[in-house]
């Protein structure tokens, strides 16, 4: 993510874990949970003044998974001519 941010490219993944061996013993249990990696996501991001749009943590089913098939079904009524309401 942090690559994507320097070069302004847009970034999403299902989750947000460190990566390398994460040896249970050495950390507390709340230091483990989703909030942890988000809190810790988000003070980097306000310490480097990121800008670029990021999502992260969506899961992937439902989450990710949800967008493209939303997507893939709008496109397909484009294609062929159903209408779409708002």
């Amino acid at each position: 993510m942090i690559y994507c941010q320097e070069k302004g490219i847009l970034y999403i993944d299902t989750a947000n874990y460190p990566w390398g061996d994460l040896d249970h013993e050495k950390f507390k249990c709340y230091e483990l949970c989703n909030y942890a990696f988000r809190h810790g996501l988000q003070m980097g991001v306000r310490e480097h003044n990121y800008k670029t749009t990021a999502i992260t943590s969506c899961g992937a089913n439902p989450g990710m998974v949800s967008w493209f098939v939303k997507q893939a079904v709008i496109n397909l009524a484009k294609d062929t001519g159903y209408p779409l309401e708002h």
